[in-house]
């Protein structure tokens, strides 16, 4: 493992970001680094530091979860086609 601008990069991991220094300094060179890195490096980012209430999160967790655990047929049945 290697550290790469503030996470270490392990592929059995998704990098976690906290951003809320964002909303002081849009570019702060710390987290646009980590950012980018995790970008380029993982293709992935967590990112904690938001200001959006836990339960909204927890909320939105539970129906995702609910919709990839519906039948792919079931899903298919519900598809907006475009013709």
């Amino acid at each position: 493992m290697r550290k790469v601008s503030g996470f270490t990069r392990r592929m059995d991991r998704i990098p976690v970001i906290d951003i809320g220094a964002l909303a002081h300094n849009p570019a702060d060179p710390d987290t646009v680094a980590a950012i980018f890195a995790a970008c380029r490096d993982i293709g992935f980012l967590s990112i904690t530091g938001t200001g959006v209430l836990p339960a909204l999160v927890t909320r939105m967790r539970d129906m995702v979860q609910r919709i990839f655990a519906i039948d792919e047929q079931a899903k298919w049945d519900q598809a907006i086609r475009r013709e």
